[in-house]
């Protein structure tokens, strides 16, 4: 099940065949740690189900990402 996606950030469509719709998801702990903080009841990272987890500072900074790099690897954003 073959979707495009065309971000606004990018000039080009992306095919995507996962059923969320993106290969990858990029969660910062930060991100979790303001949820938790949030509603009063921690929620397990996991339930979320990340592919990649990434130690960050701040709450949602993950959101002005347009590149991750992972070795020799980048990871498009969008």
């Amino acid at each position: 099940n073959f979707r495009t996606k065309k971000p606004s950030s990018l000039n080009e469509e992306i095919e995507v065949s996962f059923a969320d719709g993106y290969p990858y998801l990029i969660i910062g702990t930060a991100s979790i740690d303001d949820l938790n903080h949030k509603i009063g009841s921690p929620v397990d990272i996991n339930r979320f189900r990340p592919n990649i987890l990434i130690n960050t500072k701040s709450a949602f900074e993950e959101d002005l990402w347009k590149v991750v790099s992972i070795g020799e690897s980048d990871l498009q954003v969008v």
